[in-house]
């Protein structure tokens, strides 16, 4: 008989898998809940669950309310801006230093995971396509070498909240994602540093631009978040 996962392991699964649900709408925005419940439903006891709890109220994604339950988040568009410039000042670093260095197996391995997102979006199989988008992203960081910036990279994706965009075709987003990549590659690949970061800032703005429900981003300003970023500079 199998030894039974560490706890850490079940607990990292029930994360997992309520973060999931909340990412694609099956826990509801508003939607108020118990723990009791919550362990009900994936089959499990309720220590673990509140473990998960707790990681999914630190990263902003539910509110505990005392002898209340537990209530998925609307995250605001102030959030939304905060947590893509923190992207950006991570990714800022990583794609400059990677066109400084231009290793040789970079550009390379970016190309691959791309061939595999694309293949994934032939298929409609976005989980694949996802898995193979955070990769892309990560071979990149893997350039600075620097556990902690993949930490909190990790952080961030997990704070992200799932879109409010339910008109727009998926289909075109992942589409986009592609092209926004391959503007990255390129400068990645010509040493040009400046002109990296400027891709890398337009690809970030445009998917945080995703997550937002139409009439809320036709009443946001046209340079959102980019006004929101006043900490940020690059040339």
């Amino acid at each position: 008989m199998p030894d039974a996962p560490p706890k850490d392991s079940a607990s990292e699964a029930i994360f997992l898998a309520l973060r999931q649900q909340i990412m694609s709408g099956e826990l509801e925005p508003g939607s108020r809940h118990s723990i009791y419940s919550l362990a009900d439903a994936l089959g499990v006891s309720r220590t673990p669950v509140r473990e998960a709890i707790l990681r999914l109220a630190d990263l902003h994604l539910v509110t505990i309310e005392k002898n209340r339950g537990v209530v998925v988040r609307s995250v605001s568009p102030e959030e939304i801006a905060a947590l893509f410039e923190m992207r950006f000042i991570l990714e800022d670093a990583a794609v400059r230093a990677a066109a400084q260095a231009r290793p040789p197996h970079l550009i390379a391995q970016l190309e691959d995971l791309q061939r595999q997102m694309k293949d994934a979006l032939d298929a409609a199989d976005e989980k694949s396509f996802l898995q193979a988008d955070r990769a892309w992203h990560a071979a990149i960081l893997d350039v600075i070498g620097n556990p902690w910036l993949h930490r909190q990279m990790g952080q961030l994706r997990y704070a992200t909240p799932p879109s409010a965009d339910h008109a727009t075709p998926r289909v075109l987003r992942l589409t986009a994602i592609l092209s926004e990549h391959d503007a990255i590659e390129e400068s990645i690949g010509e040493g040009a540093a400046a002109s990296a970061s400027r891709a890398t800032m337009a690809h970030l703005v445009a998917t945080a631009r995703s997550l937002l429900a139409p009439d809320v981003r036709d009443a946001t300003s046209p340079d959102w978040p980019l006004a929101a970023w006043a900490g940020v500079t690059h040339s």
